[in-house]
């Protein structure tokens, strides 16, 4: 389980770094794979804390941070890029 927490982290990290459409593609495929098996693990152990490591956990915390972080800024972006779309008249 904590391998898994590892590469998760890995990829989180690199997708976060990443601007190609298809290496981000790539990517979320094998976070979700990766993600779901974690998440079987959990669901099915009954002691599943003693498997983390704390600081995996802090850094993953920190990670979707940064990635909700980002992902406001670029809705506000689009947000006022919209508004102005709007607001501006075509001649």
């Amino acid at each position: 389980m904590q391998n898994g927490l590892k590469n998760l982290l890995k990829l989180l990290e690199k997708s976060f770094d990443s601007h190609n459409p298809s290496e981000l593609q790539s990517l979320e495929k094998q976070i979700n794979e990766i993600s779901s098996n974690i998440k079987n693990i959990i669901s099915s152990s009954e002691n599943f804390d003693s498997q983390f490591n704390k600081n995996d956990i802090e850094k993953l915390e920190i990670l979707i941070k940064k990635i909700s972080s980002k992902q406001e800024d670029k809705k506000k972006f689009l947000s006022d890029f919209q508004n102005f779309i709007k607001n501006r008249k075509i001649n």
